[in-house]
């Protein structure tokens, strides 16, 4: 069918528990959120909380992406899934979209349509990703910082970070985020058919 999609918040437990069952399905397991950790970001950090839906699909979830204000301006082991109510510096956590929905430009509007949503009071956004993803994060305004010391699972992470520039306020009230690419040669060698990969978009190689 032809997905309606739309962004929301998470509005149900039963919505939560889609979304728990997802996440499960998405990372291995020892990169997995756990349910009480997923709960806390919707509970606690729920304006950090943005479900895509498909309302031509009876509202059924196409994706997520969810994170939380952190301590400091850096990720550190740990600290980094605290909630930090008031700090200017938001880590994503996870970015998934449903194998369906993928390869059909949904992972560009969600994570777009994220971007978008912060507040202004938000200037620096981090987050961890592996190597197949970097140009996805980087096509939606990510600076590639490098390697990053953070363990979780068996395989390292790439660390990317967002700014906020002072471009005015657009149209509509949106804030237009800095679009800061990474130089193509700082970028690892990338495995860009990994289908796999729980946050893929075709958008990305015309």
């Amino acid at each position: 069918h032809d997905p309606r999609l739309t962004v929301t918040d998470v509005g149900s437990d039963a919505m939560l528990a889609e979304i728990t069952k997802l996440e499960a399905q998405s990372y291995p397991a020892d990169e997995a959120a756990s349910p009480a950790k997923l709960k806390h970001r919707a509970t606690d950090a729920k304006a950090f909380f943005k479900v895509i839906v498909d309302e031509a699909a009876n509202n059924r979830v196409a994706g997520y992406a969810c994170g939380n204000l952190i301590e400091g301006d850096e990720l550190k082991q740990g600290a980094m899934y605290k909630h930090a109510p008031g700090s200017s510096t938001l880590c994503i956590q996870s970015v998934v979209v449903r194998p369906e929905y993928r390869r059909r430009g949904v992972a560009t509007k969600l994570l777009t349509s994220y971007m978008q949503r912060l507040p202004e009071t938000v200037t620096k956004v981090l987050l961890l990703c592996k190597e197949t993803l970097a140009p996805l994060y980087a096509k939606c305004g990510f600076k590639l910082v490098g390697e990053s010391d953070i363990v979780l699972g068996s395989t390292p992470w790439l660390e990317m970070q967002w700014i906020r520039d002072s471009t005015p306020i657009a149209a509509g009230g949106k804030h237009q985020f800095g679009v800061d690419i990474a130089d193509q040669h700082k970028l690892p060698a990338l495995a860009v058919f990994d289908l796999d990969a729980c946050f893929w978009d075709e958008e990305m190689y015309p």
